[in-house]
């Protein structure tokens, strides 16, 4: 019930209002030679005056249709609109009354599994317009080209499933690909989210469906706006209420709730494609315009001189230039976008699902941001900011370049500087929930932190750091920001270029909900999967910064429903009036900053549950309910 709730609410605050359905439960059975008696004892029982009227069908219709099957012309408009009326009805409702005498039998397990979503998109308030296509190409000209969310069957095939032979296991996911990506391509820059959807195992395929609906060669739907969600997980009670499991909750909730912010991110690297591409181009015929002393004077003044090699310096040269060139194209693309200003408003506050778990991506990226990987050409100058690793386990440490460039060039056979200067630091795991990533670095693909000590400068030769026999292991170079802001930080010199703020970056994390009895002992409460993260600690970025733990999604519905169980009168006095609260609405939205915002160590979130790193369960008279956060080691 609370899902469905969130769900509802998603759709209403996202301004989703028009969605199609793409499913192989929408095509009704073909008439053949077969199945033509039974529709027509069906036309011909008791009653059927009552059903025909009841779906606006005409006798003319009927008549038609049935002169159509004496004639053995299935392939009859008439015959068809009529099949198609019929089963229309059958599938909204799966009563027997519309389905002619078992025809549509063979589809029933397939219209259960789908009624719950299209049951919840009927719940929508307001009023969504759902668009329900089958596996006719043709279907989708009933379709808005502005639709915000396309669900799609991932076997688009009457009859397939993964128990069918490969051969037709493969028709019916081509089929499915071929349906979608046209619709996707008519929508031009205004592509929809996109929800795969199946009764089968086929998870594990559902990022290679997403890569496969392309145009021009590239994917059309980002990773960010897609979500697989199997249709099994999904049921509909007794008394009407739609039961949904967490697997299919969560991704449903994230491509939901995140629809305006996706869809403006969307917009923004297309643009940002877009711009590289016209940057290039541009840059290009400007250097095509250069003339041979333009490049003789590089040659005379920059090269021959400072020893700089010529792809080295027209890249960053060159790379200076198209980074300008692609900022001011960006700019004009973006100016009157719409979409994109949506990120300024309160639609990225809506996204829960934004951070759920470990962020290896992103730390990728943002070492790449940080520092540059060593070349296969490794340069012959040495830099600022040059790393270099040493020792091995926990003695392993990490020296860096502080002299100046000009110092380090070569010219001829000599440099301005007669040693490098450096200074250490020490290379720190993430393994505890204080750890840093202000200094974060990829090492081995293993994320560490580096713990510069500053007092530890010393002047080292060249030929020791590099030369023939070295116990020094080249690393890579920070960027320039990075590695001028390491300098100034050492030498202590107030003006600095620039404050570097790392991303949020998270890891693995256990967490385990402790109660005070009323005797004031303790006892641990079961809650969720054994040896599952419950949540990530994402750790302090320096400076004031405090580092945050962000739970999963579910976690506070489900911790809510486990102490709704407890018997107040065992627990501290302090539980009692809690419990109560918590039986009110409202209760779940006063834990909600536990996954959308995330919650400092020994702090209290609200109705008495107190967040500690600390075994003791110290540090708060008014709490009840600890929730006790242990780190789980990087592997």
């Amino acid at each position: 019930m609370i899902l469905e709730s969130q769900l509802l609410t998603a759709i209403k605050e996202s301004g989703i209002s028009k969605i199609a359905v793409i499913d192989d439960a929408f095509d009704a059975p073909e008439i053949d030679d077969d199945s033509a008696g039974q529709l027509l004892d069906y036309f011909g029982r008791n009653g059927f005056g009552r059903i025909r009227d009841e779906l606006s069908l005409t006798e003319d219709d009927v008549d038609e249709a049935t002169a159509a099957i004496n004639q053995s012309d299935y392939e009859s408009e008439k015959l068809i609109e009529v099949v198609g009326v019929l089963y229309a009805k059958f599938v909204s409702t799966l009563d027997d009354r519309y389905d002619p005498n078992g025809l549509f039998q063979l589809q029933t397990d397939n219209i259960r599994n789908l009624t719950p979503i299209l049951k919840l998109l009927e719940r929508c308030q307001p009023r969504v317009e759902v668009f329900r296509v089958g596996s006719d190409l043709d279907g989708l000209t009933d379709v808005d080209p502005k639709t915000h969310l396309i669900f799609v069957d991932f076997y688009l095939q009457q009859g397939v499933s993964e128990q069918a032979g490969a051969a037709k296991r493969r028709a019916a996911k081509a089929k499915a690909l071929e349906v979608v990506t046209k619709l996707v391509k008519s929508q031009g820059d205004h592509a929809a989210s996109v929800i795969l959807m199946s009764s089968a195992d086929v998870e594990a395929e559902a990022d290679k469906f997403r890569a496969d609906i392309t145009g021009d060669n590239k994917s059309l739907v980002f990773a960010s706006r897609f979500a697989f969600v199997k249709k099994t997980e999904l049921k509909m009670s007794n008394g009407g209420e739609i039961s949904i499991h967490d697997d299919a909750g969560d991704p449903l909730l994230d491509v939901l709730q995140s629809y305006e912010f996706a869809r403006a991110t969307h917009a923004a690297l297309q643009a940002w494609f877009e711009s590289a591409i016209v940057a290039a181009d541009t840059l290009r015929g400007e250097i095509a315009q250069l003339h041979l002393k333009d490049f003789a004077y590089l040659l005379r003044f920059r090269l021959a001189q400072e020893g700089e090699g010529l792809l080295e310096y027209l890249e960053w040269f060159f790379g200076e230039c198209l980074l300008d060139a692609l900022g001011r194209t960006v700019d004009e693309k973006t100016k009157d976008d719409e979409r994109i200003a949506a990120l300024r408003t309160s639609a990225g506050g809506r996204v829960e699902g934004a951070f759920d778990g470990p962020t290896q991506a992103i730390a990728a990226l943002y070492h790449r941001a940080r520092v540059e990987n060593p070349r296969t050409n490794r340069k012959s100058n040495f830099r600022l900011g040059d790393l270099y690793a040493s020792g091995t386990g926990k003695d392993r440490i990490v020296r860096a370049i502080l002299n100046p460039d000009c110092d380090l060039v070569l010219r001829g056979d000599k440099r301005t500087s007669n040693r490098l200067l450096t200074v250490q630091g020490k290379l720190k795991r993430f393994d505890a929930p204080e750890a840093s990533v202000s200094d974060f670095i990829l090492l081995c693909d293993k994320p560490h932190n580096i713990v510069w000590d500053k007092k530890n400068i010393e002047a080292i030769p060249f030929d020791e750091i590099s030369g023939e026999g070295s116990l020094h292991e080249f690393v890579g170079t920070l960027r320039p920001l990075y590695a001028q802001e390491l300098q100034r930080n050492v030498l202590s010199d107030l003006g600095r270029v620039g404050v570097s703020v790392a991303p949020a970056m998270g890891f693995s994390a256990r967490a385990k909900i402790v109660l005070r009895l009323k005797d004031g002992k303790t006892k641990e409460l079961a809650l969720g999967k054994a040896g599952v993260a419950d949540c990530y600690v994402v750790p302090s970025r320096g400076g004031n910064d405090k580092s945050i733990v962000l739970f999963r999604r579910r976690f506070a519905a489900n911790l809510l429903e486990a102490l709704l169980k407890e018997d107040p009168a065992l627990l501290s006095k302090l539980a009692g009036p809690n419990i109560t609260q918590m039986k009110k609405k409202g209760a779940l939205e006063k834990l909600a900053k536990m996954h959308r915002t995330g919650i400092s160590f020994e702090e209290i979130i609200d109705l008495g549950v107190f967040l500690t790193s600390k075994k003791s369960l110290k540090g708060s008279d008014q709490a009840w309910c600890y929730i006790l956060v242990e780190m789980v080691a990087p592997q």
